[in-house]
């Protein structure tokens, strides 16, 4: 077994020895937890593991640690306060949007998109809501390019010709379903997808170091680097270790 995988799994079985340790002494805890710590450092040490790692049992938080630098080229040290961009997990949100909006009535899942977007080629008519949440809706994922834009994902869909199968017969993964899915939000709710978050979301389960934005203004919060710079509707959003926690306290509650 090499190094990486060596770690990754050590790793592994230590969160769920220290997250199912209820009936442990508080000596054996702290000794799991520094075992924990010590591989974390080994992570970093060898593999470049920068991140922050947070273990939790119901609402108790049983480990929390930040290892590494703030982004490739600084020197700034990594905290448990800076944000990441959590990759797919911002998928999330646009669909916590959305079924929010069908609990108010302000949209059904058969809807199709044509009622939002009369500026697609005809193909909209084939895809509803329920397809964009189930990414079954036939369209292909964003031709990513650094700095890209919302304008310019939709100005792709604009030539795109023919579906890659029948909306509803096939799953195929990509974030053009997520970028039609917060601009949906916006038109029906009026508001940008961001503060609609921000107000009906973030606020609420009270993750106040997470924030989503569409452009590239400067916003002024520790923002750890690393992803493609994108300014993509639905897409590009950042949040902490605790506020992950959080937003899965609100959504069991």
């Amino acid at each position: 077994m090499n190094k990486p995988l060596t770690l990754l799994v050590s790793l592994v079985f230590m969160f769920n020895l220290l997250g199912c340790s209820s009936s442990n002494s508080i000596s054996t805890q702290q000794k799991q937890k520094n075992q924990l710590e010590n591989l974390i450092i080994q992570a970093n040490n060898k593999v470049g593991f920068n991140s922050v790692v947070l273990i939790s049992k119901g609402d108790e938080v049983l480990f929390e640690k930040a290892i590494g630098k703030v982004g490739k080229n600084s020197s700034d040290k990594l905290t448990t306060n800076y944000a990441f961009s959590p990759g797919s997990i911002t998928k999330e949100f646009s669909v916590i949007a959305l079924l929010q909006l069908k609990q108010m009535n302000k949209i059904s899942f058969n809807q199709s998109i044509a009622d939002y977007f009369p500026e697609l080629p005809d193909w909209k008519h084939e895809i509803t809501i329920e397809h964009l949440l189930t990414h079954s809706s036939g369209l292909p994922d964003v031709k990513y390019r650094a700095n890209m834009t919302t304008i310019q994902a939709l100005d792709d869909l604009k030539q795109l010709k023919t579906l890659k199968f029948s909306p509803g017969e096939k799953f195929d993964y990509g974030n053009n379903n997520t970028i039609l899915r917060g601009l949906v939000v916006e038109k029906v709710t009026g508001v940008s997808f961001e503060d609609y978050l921000q107000e009906n979301l973030f606020s609420v389960a009270g993750m106040s170091g997470t924030f989503a934005k569409s452009d590239f203004k400067h916003i002024n919060r520790k923002i750890a680097l690393g992803a493609i710079p994108l300014a993509l509707k639905g897409v590009t959003a950042y949040t902490t270790a605790k506020d992950l926690l959080k937003l899965e306290q609100y959504l069991w509650s």
